[in-house]
């Protein structure tokens, strides 16, 4: 039962039901969901904790509810009626998790914290267990991941629509995965550790999948950061005899945002091929950048300038090994600048004393 429903849950039905639309018809929609529901039921009541049908946060929630409702004892409902009533406040919103924007998200992972803190550290009735808190965090986590997934693979293009589009939803994306890692880092490593009466006694919980995935925006994002300052640096024919409008080709057939053991080696040879691809480019673009380094060479400030406007470009391995002697050039001209500035600082301190 456990199987066919993480099966359902996670695959068939979210593929009929969302991905199917129009075309799948309204019965066997229907029959789909009561087929789910039916199983989440069963599987509640036939393990005691639940644990095996918590797959969602709603799944918590509702867990929490049914206890409300058939536990044999006053207290147990009470218990289970408070705790249901303490979640109430996310409900909604992991209810529709993936409609969420991603300003949205981030205030999701503020108003969680919040109710998770208040969960935790209640003293009305006997404490929330430590192991049903780390199947929450995990499966809000997965939540979460998956309403950025979803935004990112079908609100944008992110190989092809304009890069200030990009750039903003990615950083957006970013944002959220650092806050949630964040948000439960704090509550289990600061806030809830020292507690006297509730002390949270495993290890710190960070979601691997979550930080994976920021790290992946991230990635991505400095991908297309280093192709616009290409485009920026590069004449039109020199984009076009650079073959440039093909950058992107390796990543064409690649979930960039979907990171797990049997997508990992899909990307990595996509990023192989892309800085293959990308060599000749970095070449003559480093060449270019030398030229403009010179220019500024003497003012120590318009080099670091400028050396910051392409930063991304200058960390990349064969740009960064044409440019050895401007950087050398940079640094000298900032350790001469750091030494006049305490020599500086160290006459007026002498002055000052002497006043």
């Amino acid at each position: 039962l456990s199987s066919l429903h993480q099966l359902l849950q996670a695959i068939y039905v979210p593929l009929l039901l969302k991905a199917g639309g129009q075309t799948v018809d309204k019965k066997l929609q229907s029959l789909l969901a009561e087929l789910q529901a039916g199983l989440a039921h069963s599987l509640r009541h036939s393990d005691s904790t639940g644990a095996r049908s918590v797959l969602t946060a709603c799944d918590e929630f509702q867990y929490w509810a049914d206890l409300a409702s058939s536990s044999p004892t006053l207290p147990e409902r009470e218990r289970a009626q408070y705790f249901y009533e303490l979640l109430q406040p996310v409900r909604a919103d992991f209810a529709n998790v993936e409609l969420l924007t991603c300003l949205e998200l981030q205030e999701l992972v503020e108003k969680s914290q919040d109710v998770l803190d208040d969960v935790w550290k209640q003293t009305i009735h006997d404490p929330f267990p430590q192991d049903r808190m780390q199947t929450l965090l995990k499966v809000m986590s997965g939540d979460i991941e998956r309403s950025l997934q979803h935004k990112l693979t079908r609100g944008i293009r992110v190989w092809h629509d304009p890069f200030d589009k990009v750039r903003d939803e990615l950083r957006a994306g970013i944002a959220v995965c650092m806050k949630w890692t964040h948000c439960t880092e704090d509550l289990t490593r600061t806030f809830w550790k020292a507690l006297p009466r509730h002390a949270w006694s495993a290890e710190p919980f960070v979601d691997k999948q979550i930080s994976q995935l920021g790290a992946r925006l991230d990635h991505v994002l400095t991908v297309r950061t280093v192709h616009e300052q290409l485009l920026r640096l590069l004449s039109a024919d020199e984009q076009q005899q650079l073959h440039i409008h093909e950058s992107f080709t390796p990543f064409e057939n690649v979930q960039a945002f979907f990171i797990n053991p049997y997508t990992e080696p899909q990307w990595e040879t996509a990023m192989a091929e892309y800085e293959r691809k990308l060599a000749p480019t970095e070449l003559r673009v480093a060449a270019k950048l030398r030229v403009q380094f010179q220019d500024a060479k003497g003012h120590a400030d318009q080099l670091l300038r400028e050396f910051h406007r392409y930063h991304e470009l200058v960390q990349r391995a064969n740009i960064r090994k044409e440019l050895v002697t401007e950087r050398e050039t940079l640094l000298g001209a900032l350790t001469v600048q750091v030494k006049a500035a305490r020599d500086a600082f160290a006459v007026c301190a002498t002055l000052s004393l002497s006043l």
